[in-house]
């Protein structure tokens, strides 16, 4: 099987395979979201944490929108914008004593750590040293790092070492403090969401938790084979470990007690995550099965097993599966891509040959499947019948798509900076929606008339389709944003790379000085001179709240 990882977050999963290509995934669709070549040759390796196999580690910031792929062997390492599927930059002067590598949960601040015992701090965004550029802990200098980790806020960095020994190093002013008494063999760690706890998994497989300040052992958890990076929920109420024996244990952070073993593989467990806002915890195997465990109910949610490298996508209300074979990244060859009927059991109904480096998505009603089978090409497929309901010609980079809510309207986004409207009944387009940037997100309404869609400049743009014009133009704070209309179609929500925030927009202006009342019952202030020129530009400011 290739080895797969999960990023932190949980939403993506990264699959390495033996040509050095990264397939990442949604884990709550199973669409391949994109694909890159951390490495020119070589493997992309082992799951759990960093991926790490033959000399090479790869691992993902927890926003998923970073990767760091090292090469020990060569010295290098190459930053990857894992959305734009974009080398962000090269860097090299490793030699070939680089052990362990890790990225901040928002990919600003990367860590690598060498055999002499030195940990450097690069700025990812500007590609320079950080201010505690090296850090190298005293007393024995050549003690080799074997694990590394940063807190969610960046201001803490765990360095454990072949000394058995944990450093906690303040990233702003280098101060070291030295994790009390002597541990086993640390391989890997991982700090909780609010960056109190630290976990480390030892090479025998103890898991120990700690608190970070003031430093000291709070819990030894009992998993004796624990063979994945620990991983903690997105509360930091639970940990998550998984042993070479198939075994998966949720840990209770705040007692230590075992709180529930949601899956006995009878293999090594090779990836951990918990997705869904914490509510499933993803477990992946070494014979390439996946099992779903329902967090609150306690018990399993789903168990499927698929192809190496696979693709997979669940229509709307979970009774239908598609799987597919292992990508090959050549838009000019296609691979099978399989529909199964989940109720009772996994019953395959159809199967298609399609371009897997592309979305595979259902609409709304399950019905109609959508998957691209050639760069050219767009497949409509009935899914009660596995008949071909139309063919669309798209041009080549188009990507998202997205079915209209009655399932009559195909949405596909392309680098030309397009929004093509298609009728699924005969394949043919309706109409072309301008944007000021190469697509990266669409969404519909309820109603199907007002569509969304974000750009790569960070512009989301909201057309009438009656008229075909642009209604509203928002500029947002990052890049590529990902773009959502609410159920009742008044509000657009967007996410934010930058600062890791949500934000609400009102899809129809409205009255400002209501909205501005709204905020100061909601927020208790009135709005800050920057927040005033960033929404309400060309109106005066208003100090705090109206009585």
């Amino acid at each position: 099987m290739a080895p797969v990882a999960f990023t932190d977050g949980g939403h993506t999963l990264a699959t390495g395979q033996a040509d050095g290509t990264v397939l990442l995934r949604d884990t709550a669709t199973g669409r391949t979201r994109s694909s890159f070549t951390a490495l020119r040759g070589g493997p992309a390796g082992s799951a759990g944490g960093p991926v790490a196999s033959g000399g090479v580690q790869l691992v993902f910031s927890a926003d998923g929108r970073t990767a760091a792929a090292l090469d020990q062997q060569a010295g290098t390492l190459r930053l990857w914008d894992v959305p734009g599927r974009r080398l962000l930059g090269v860097s090299g002067g490793y030699g070939d004593g680089a052990a362990a590598v890790a990225l901040s949960g928002d990919g600003r601040l990367l860590a690598v750590g060498d055999t002499a015992g030195t940990v450097r701090l690069r700025d990812t965004a500007t590609g320079h040293p950080h201010a505690a550029a090296a850090v190298t802990p005293a007393p024995d200098p050549g003690a080799a790092v074997s694990a590394v980790a940063i807190s969610a806020d960046r201001r803490t960095l765990a360095v454990a070492r072949d000394d058995r020994t944990v450093r906690v190093v303040d990233t702003a002013s280098g101060r070291r403090t030295v994790l009390p008494g002597r541990t086993d063999l640390v391989v890997s760690a991982a700090f909780s969401p609010d960056g109190r706890t630290l976990a480390t998994g030892a090479e025998n497989g103890t898991v120990r938790l700690w608190d970070v300040a003031p430093p000291r052992p709070r819990l030894t958890l009992g998993d004796p084979d624990s063979t994945c990076a620990p991983v903690f929920s997105p509360d930091g109420r639970l940990l998550a470990t998984g042993g070479a024996d198939g075994t998966v244990r949720l840990w209770d952070t705040a007692t230590g007690r075992l709180r529930a073993t949601p899956a006995r593989l009878g293999h090594a467990v090779t990836a951990l995550a918990f997705v869904r806002g914490g509510h499933t915890l993803a477990i992946g195997g070494e014979e390439d099965d996946v099992r779903l465990w329902d967090v609150a109910a306690g018990r399993p949610s789903a168990a499927y097993t698929a192809p190496a490298g696979w693709a997979v996508a669940f229509s709307p209300d979970g009774r239908l599966l598609a799987t597919a074979d292992e990508p090959t990244h050549d838009t000019n060859t296609t691979q099978p891509l399989r529909l199964w009927d989940t109720r009772g059991g996994f019953t395959r109904i159809a199967e298609h040959h399609v371009v897997l480096d592309s979305p595979v998505v259902f609409s709304a009603d399950g019905r109609t499947l959508a998957a691209a089978t050639s760069k050219n090409t767009e497949q409509l497929w009935d899914t009660a019948t596995g008949r071909t309901r139309a063919t669309l010609t798209v041009p080549p980079g188009t990507s998202p798509v997205v079915f209209g809510p009655d399932g009559r309207t195909l949405a596909t986004g392309g680098e030309d900076g397009t929004v093509r409207l298609w009728d699924t009944a005969t394949g043919r387009q309706r109409s072309t929606l301008t944007h000021t940037s190469s697509v990266v997100s669409v969404s519909f309404g309820p109603d199907g008339r007002l569509p969304a869609a974000g750009g790569t400049d960070g512009t989301v743009r909201l057309w009438d389709l009656a008229t075909g014009q642009a209604q509203r133009t928002l500029a947002t704070p990052r890049s590529s944003p990902q773009v959502f209309l609410s159920p009742d179609g008044r509000t657009l929500a967007t996410d934010s790379e930058d600062d890791g925030t949500v934000r609400l927009w009102p899809v129809t202006p409205g009255d400002p000085d209501a909205a501005v009342t709204r905020i100061c019952h909601a927020l208790h202030r009135g709005l800050t001179a920057h927040e005033w020129a960033q929404y309400l530009p060309g109106r005066p400011a208003r100090r705090g709240c109206a009585s």
